[in-house]
This record gives C-alpha cells, structure tokens and sequence, in this order.
C-alpha cells in the first residue's frame, strides 16, 4: 500500500463543489482510500501578473490578443521528434 497527500486549490466557479467532486471522484477511483481532509480556506491572491483590464478574450491560438501579433508558426512535427 502506498500513502499520498494532495494539495487541491481553486479559484475559479465553484470553488467548494469542485473540492467536494474531487473528493467524491478520489473515493470512488478503484484502489484509493481517502482517509482525511484539512479544513478549506479561502485567502487573497498573491503575487502572480497583473490581471488584465476587461474587455474581449484574447482570439484562439494566444498571441496578443485582439488586433495583436499571431502566435509563432509551430514547428514541423518531425522538427520534435
């Protein structure tokens, strides 16, 4: 038998149902035993970049979003082999 601790965090939707899923889906999964779980809490976000201002989602694929340069060509398939 082998022994692990997770750490789960969340921040977006849902918080509290995404940690009760998790814990539900872990439970259920063949071979697993959930024997705790810490207390949640809920913190101010550190660090990390400035959220940017609102306004339309950046276009699919990244680059810089509206009106912005297109993302660098991916290379070959080959090319990561």
């Amino acid at each position: 038998m082998h022994t692990a601790y997770l750490a789960f965090g969340a921040n977006l939707g849902d918080c509290l149902a995404t940690f009760r899923a998790a814990r539900r889906l872990l439970a259920e999964a063949e071979g697993v035993r959930v024997d705790g779980a810490s207390s949640l809490y809920r913190t101010e976000a550190v660090g990390g970049p400035p959220r940017p201002p609102a306004g339309p989602p950046p276009r699919a694929g990244g680059g810089g979003g509206p009106g912005g340069p297109p993302p660098p060509p991916a290379p070959p398939p080959e090319a990561l082999l």
